[in-house]
Order: C-alpha cells, then structure tokens, then sequence
C-alpha cells in the first residue's frame, strides 16, 4: 500500500481516502436534512411547466424530415462536385 508522507509521519493513502469519503456522506447528510423536501404538488406542477415546453411530435418529426432533406440536397452536390473533379 503506497504511503504519503506529511510533516513529523506518514498517513495511509487509503485511511485518507476513506476519511474524506465519510466527511462527503456527512455533509451530503446534513444539506438533504436542513432542505425541505418538495410536496407531491410542487413535483406535479414542475412536470407539467415541463411538458408544456415539449413541441407537438409532428412539429418534431416535421423539422427533422427538413433537416434530412437539406442535408440529403448538401450530400447530393457534393457528390456532383467530386463526379466533376474526376
């Protein structure tokens, strides 16, 4: 096991790993204690702010056919640029 060495001794790397993990688990421990938690319709009205930003799926579906089209119309004159080059 490797060894750090700190001032007048040396401290296992691992003791120090495993220190600093419990002081994380205790302080992650505390803030979930002192934060309220969210009632259930605080979490209903957050879902559906969130849904309602969602676009229609054939507004969704609609823009990405435009989008494949003019990548395919991009694709199609590049390749007719390399046909002249050759």
């Amino acid at each position: 096991m490797k060894q750090l060495g700190t001032g007048g001794g040396r401290v296992r790397v691992k003791t120090l790993w495993e220190t600093a993990k419990a002081e994380t688990t205790l302080r992650n421990a505390r803030h979930a204690a002192e934060k309220p938690s969210a009632s259930r319709s605080q979490r209903e009205s957050k879902s559906e702010r969130n849904n309602a930003k969602l676009s229609d799926p054939e507004i969704i579906a609609t823009e990405i056919v435009e989008d494949l089209e003019a990548a395919l119309q991009q694709l199609t004159a590049i390749a007719t640029d390399l046909r002249r080059l050759n």
